[in-house]
């Protein structure tokens, strides 16, 4: 376990555990977190897949049903919460993004999970935010028990945690406490697209790099092969987070129906490489959910797509196993280039571009 791991886990341990909550955390070099809930640990899954461990969570004694295995357990989980203290490091960025799907599989389960970043140097970034927000509401259609919560404020989850243990989360009370949270975390977002963008969902979302076509909406990311091979650089990680969040994004403006899936286009990556990939992680838990076969999204590389100029293909060719970093203007100019030849519909997406045979049942494998 890490410093910060630590840090967060004691400040979970400050918050108040009312008489009939009872409460999960494990300290030291333990990976009992990385046990499904109902072997003892906090990790949650749903449909064929895990999604990840969590730090803390409050549950009471009754029965519950793993919707992963479909075993039973006399604990049911409340409250459960990965946190992170990334607002205070240099990588407050991209590491925002990397647990947002440890989150997502407790409140798939029809659990409250909350996403609590401890306040720093750095805000927390206002898409994570509405995703959740919107995350939510598409949840709760199947489950109304679900919430998604983005906090940086231990009174908050001081609140939650007593209103569950007062009233129940079944109760009225409780369901308006997570509303009001939920209402202030919308809050946030709209006081950043409203001072910047006007209002205007178009020019949000491409802010994103999620952009309309003629072949229909496009998730742009630049990953290469070795960033997924590489444990460091977690850009699996990176990279379901982004995949989860545009998706609550494209459903919130109200511009991408539930039944309807959008494209997750990696440029500097090509069919190949996604295959190699396929092959060589199929038992990584972060390949495995960007590759699911009932996602909204499918993968497409750059060689999959028609009608692409040779300049496009030459521009990112060039950025092969470099650093984007340090050509960050070579990559613009070739994401930009992109964009405008898909915009126009001078390149497409083919309707066979990104399907793939159905990969195998993930086990107990971590990155």
């Amino acid at each position: 376990m890490s410093k910060t791991d630590a840090f967060i886990k004691n400040q979970l341990r400050c918050v108040k555990t009312p008489s009939g909550l009872k409460r999960r955390v494990f300290i030291d070099a333990s990976r009992q977190d990385q046990r499904l809930w109902v072997e003892g640990g906090l990790t949650f899954g749903f449909g064929e897949h895990k999604y990840g461990s969590c730090d803390f969570a409050w549950y009471i004694e009754n029965q519950w049903t793993d919707p992963y295995s479909g075993r039973t357990c006399m604990a049911k989980p409340i409250i459960v919460v990965e946190g992170t203290d990334c607002l205070n490091t240099r990588s407050w960025g991209n590491a925002q993004i990397q647990r947002f799907h440890h989150v997502y599989g407790a409140a798939l389960c029809g659990v409250t999970g909350v996403y609590y970043l401890n306040k720093g140097e750095h805000t927390i970034r206002p898409y994570l935010f509405a995703a959740a927000y919107y995350g939510t509401q598409h949840l709760r259609k199947t489950n109304e028990n679900s919430n998604y919560l983005v906090l940086d404020d231990l009174q908050d989850i001081e609140e939650l945690v007593a209103s569950a243990a007062d009233f129940g989360v079944d109760s009225g009370k409780y369901k308006r406490t997570c509303d009001n949270i939920l209402s202030a975390m919308l809050n946030r977002f709209n006081e950043t697209f409203a001072d910047r963008f006007n209002g205007d969902w178009t020019k949000y979302l491409e802010s994103r790099g999620i952009y309309q076509t003629p072949s229909g909406w496009i998730r742009i990311l630049g990953p290469q092969k070795e960033n997924f091979t590489n444990p460091s650089k977690r850009m699996g990680h990176i990279v379901i987070g982004e995949a989860l969040t545009s998706h609550f994004l494209l459903l919130g403006s109200g511009t991408l129906v539930e039944e309807e899936e959008f494209t997750y286009l990696l440029p500097q990556m090509t069919k190949g490489d996604v295959s190699t990939l396929d092959s060589r992680m199929s038992r990584d838990k972060e390949w495995a959910l960007l590759r699911k076969d009932d996602n909204p999204w499918r993968v497409v590389a750059l060689d999959e797509l028609e009608g692409i100029s040779d300049d496009v293909i030459s521009a990112y060719d060039f950025l092969k196993g470099k650093n984007r970093n340090k050509f960050r203007k070579q990559k613009n100019d070739a994401d930009r280039a992109l964009v405008s030849e898909l915009k126009s519909g001078e390149a497409s997406i083919p309707s066979k571009a990104g399907r793939r045979p159905q990969l195998t049942r993930v086990s107990d494998y971590w990155l």
